[in-house]
């Protein structure tokens, strides 16, 4: 997403925190750029109840310059272009409830993506939202969002917790869910490949409006495939300035005409003969029915 995006090239950074304790401001549809935004508008969600008595409720910190929820009103174009994406999901054909978020290699901001993706649909009052990071292998949304990260999935699929135990709920958006996915001795395919793993999601599909699922990149492990089994569709996330071509044409071979909902064009620079005033520049979403998608939209 254009310049925004320039900081996953180079890290996160240590810095200034956002202050997110107006992150649910201005989340209407179609709301006013923050200079023009009247505070006493402001439609603040009604928390759910919690799934379990005991879920912790933790304080999201979030590097100040960073791409990760750009809905305090610092990155207005960004936020809004993260809800143009969540309505796509919402009023998609498919009506995903478990999607899984990949790309075709690693740092083409794939967990970015899954943590936005799921912030906003978590603006919405009516939809408590679940994410959560199955990238044993190289786990970024704990260091993202500023949170310890055990107790975690790991646990869960060991058995060694509660699903409820592992679960963390932020305190500035009420209806967002985290789940960690912590360090594990075991290879990551051992816990993917079983009855427990099944079990979880489908637990998650009642108690969830939606789930999403930051996972390993497309080829790179096996885990991908035992993540997608249990998702309603996948989103590929792609650079155009870090993606091999080649290896994006074979991330929508593995994903399939059946599973994919889109892709994510990240850190895309603005055409410089486009109109500066237009809503665009941060990312361009490819969606559609198998019908009338594009076969490799990249």
């Amino acid at each position: 997403m254009s310049r925004l995006f320039e900081a996953l090239t180079r890290g996160q950074e240590v810095g200034p925190v956002k202050d997110l304790g107006v992150l649910l401001e201005g989340q209407a549809e179609g709301c006013a750029p923050p200079s023009e935004a009247d505070p006493e508008t402001i439609d603040i969600p009604v928390a759910p109840p919690d799934l379990a008595p005991g879920i912790r409720t933790t304080q999201l910190r979030v590097p100040l310059r960073g791409p990760v929820l750009p809905f305090d009103g610092s990155h207005w174009k960004a936020g809004e272009q993260y809800r143009i994406l969540r309505t796509k999901i919402v009023q998609h054909l498919k009506m995903p409830q478990v999607v899984v978020i990949t790309s075709p290699g690693p740092g083409d901001g794939k967990s970015v993506t899954a943590v936005n993706l799921a912030a906003s649909l978590a603006l919405k009052s009516d939809s408590r939202v679940l994410l959560i990071d199955a990238d044993f292998r190289r786990s970024t949304i704990a260091r993202q969002l500023g949170l310890a990260t055990e107790p975690s999935l790991a646990e869960v699929l060991a058995s060694e917790r509660p699903f409820t135990d592992c679960l963390l709920r932020a305190q500035q958006v009420p209806n967002l869910y985290i789940m960690t996915a912590g360090a594990t001795t075991v290879n990551p395919v051992e816990l993917l490949d079983s009855a427990r793993w099944r079990a979880l999601i489908e637990f998650a599909r009642v108690e969830f409006e939606y789930v999403v699922i930051d996972s390993p990149p497309i080829g790179a492990v096996a885990d991908y495939e035992l993540i997608q089994a249990v998702c309603d569709g996948a989103i590929l996330v792609a650079r155009p300035d870090h993606s091999d071509r080649q290896t994006c044409f074979r991330a929508l071979d593995v994903i399939g005409r059946d599973k994919m909902l889109g892709v994510v064009l990240n850190c895309v620079t603005e055409w410089f003969l486009g109109n500066k005033n237009a809503y665009s520049g941060y990312f361009q979403y490819a969606a559609g029915t198998p019908e009338n998608q594009p076969r490799h939209k990249v």
